[in-house]
This record gives C-alpha cells, structure tokens and sequence, in this order.
C-alpha cells in the first residue's frame, strides 16, 4: 500500500452514496476509502480506532446526526479534518463550520468539487462548494433572515433528530440527556419556529432544506 495517500473515512446511512463517493474517490491513486461507516455512533468509534486523514460525514442521519458526531469526535481529537455532506445546499452551513467543520459540501457538487475539498482541508484550509458560496453571498445581499437562525445549536441538533424521525427516547440516549429535556427543547423548539405540530415542523424542515420531501 502507498502509505502517501490520503485516509478517508465516509459516513453516510445510503449505501450507494458511500459506494458512489468511494469511487469518485479511489478513482485516484492519491486517495483510499480506510473505512465506511452508517451511522453517527459508528463513526466515531471508526474514527477512533483507523484515524483517517480525513472524515466526509453526511450532516444528517437517524440516530447520532453529523454535528453531533463532528462534536464528539472533535472532542477527542481537535485536529479532526471533517468535511460535512448535506442533501441540499442550505441555510446550517454556518453551524457547520461554527461546530468544527473544515469543509461543507452539498451533495449535489459536482466531483471535482470533492478532490478539491479533500485536498484545501489538507493544507489546513477551509472549503465550501461554489453553489453554497453563491447562495450565501446572495443571501447577505438580500438580507434574507432564516426562523433556522433563531434555534440554538443545541435545539438545531433535536431539531434535525426529531425530522429524521428520532423518538423522543432515541434522541435522549443519542446525546445523552433526559427524555424530560428533549421534550423541553421540543417545546421551544417549536415555540421559535412557530409550528404547532409535527406536521407543520416536517413541512417547515423540507422548505429548509433539511431533509428531502419524500
């Protein structure tokens, strides 16, 4: 094995995404997929025990989302290069990079766009597509305000459990807080967002961009 290539470990809960970022990946001999994990708990034990150079992570995911699994990984080890995947290139790519991120990447970048995130994050630098780029400068121009912006990071990281279907108990045990205060963060969750039920949140969530409308 050429021990100059670059460690990459993917995460992502879709099979075919994983098989599809593998290949654009090991496409080229300056990159080896070391391991591929489904899920947020998973993640970061690989990460732990194959420390890669890289880790691309999809931000969301039932269980443990991406940021939450940014987080714990970041907490034992601060030089993490994780490059986040999000399904639509929306309005969290701040929170990513406020919670640690070194890239961000819609899912819908093209793949030249990958080797070039992979190989700025490895020269220390920060990276985010060019669609996401240009979103965020028209955005400031039109000084667009987003209801996302009022959540914590806190309630953004219930939030994106409770529309990935996470149940209440699920999502204590995932962050590992009571079931009593997921439900108060529900509450003020949707106080701020201005839903009364969970069919307006859903609803709310896909105009985001936060999850696909299935």
């Amino acid at each position: 094995m050429d021990d100059s290539r670059i460690r990459i470990q993917l995460v992502d809960d879709h099979t075919m995404v994983r098989a599809g970022l593998r290949a654009i990946l090991e496409d080229s001999s300056s990159y080896t997929v070391v391991i591929e994990s489904k899920d947020g708990r998973q993640a970061v034990r690989d990460y732990l025990y194959f420390q890669p150079d890289i880790v691309i992570m999809d931000i969301a995911m039932p269980a443990l989302g991406g940021l939450e699994s940014m987080r714990r990984i970041l907490a034992k080890d601060p030089q993490a290069r994780v490059i986040i995947l999000s399904m639509l290139a929306s309005d969290v790519t701040s929170r990513v990079m406020e919670a640690g991120a070194m890239g961000f990447l819609s899912k819908q970048s093209a793949a030249f766009e990958l080797i070039s995130a992979i190989d700025k994050v490895m020269r220390g630098d920060i990276y985010i597509d060019s669609s996401t780029v240009k979103m965020m400068a028209r955005d400031r121009f039109v000084k667009k305000t987003n209801v996302i912006d009022k959540l914590s990071q806190r309630e953004y990281e219930i939030l994106m459990q409770i529309v990935n279907g996470n149940a209440i108990e699920g999502i204590a045990g995932n962050l590992h807080i009571s079931p009593k205060t997921v439900r108060s963060h529900k509450s003020h969750i949707m106080a701020k967002l201005g839903v009364s039920n969970m069919v307006e949140l859903i609803r709310l969530a896909i105009r985001q961009g936060l999850i696909q409308d299935s």
